[in-house]
C-alpha cells in the first residue's frame, strides 16, 4: 500500500513525519510515517479490506470507508474521487 498524505484535499504541501496506520481484514496493524515529499508506503501483504488512519498528534483522520486497493494514490488524485489523502 502507498501513496502521498497532503495538508489538504486539493493537494499543495506535502506532510512530512505523519504516522499512517492501515489495520487489515484479520485485524493484522501496519504503521508507516510519510516521507520527506509526503509519500508512505508498506510492503507487507495485506488481506482487504483496509481501515486507514493518518495521524500527526493531536489530528487524526480517519478514511470514510475501507480500502479495496492499496494503491492510494488511483483514487485521493485532486479532481478524481474523494480528494488526495490529507491530514489537515
Amino acid at each position: 500500500m502507498g501513496g502521498t498524505l497532503y495538508a489538504t484535499a486539493t493537494g499543495g504541501t506535502p506532510v512530512v513525519g505523519a504516522t499512517i496506520t492501515m489495520v487489515d481484514a484479520t485485524g493484522a496493524t501496519i504503521d508507516v510515517v510519510s516521507a520527506k515529499n509526503g509519500n508512505f508506503w508498506a510492503v507487507q501483504a495485506v488481506t482487504y479490506p483496509v481501515t486507514v488512519y493518518a495521524s500527526s498528534c493531536p489530528n487524526v483522520q480517519p478514511m470514510i470507508a475501507k480500502s479495496a486497493t492499496g494503491d492510494c494514490n488511483s483514487c485521493h488524485t485532486s479532481g478524481v474521487g474523494p480528494g488526495t489523502v490529507h491530514l489537515p
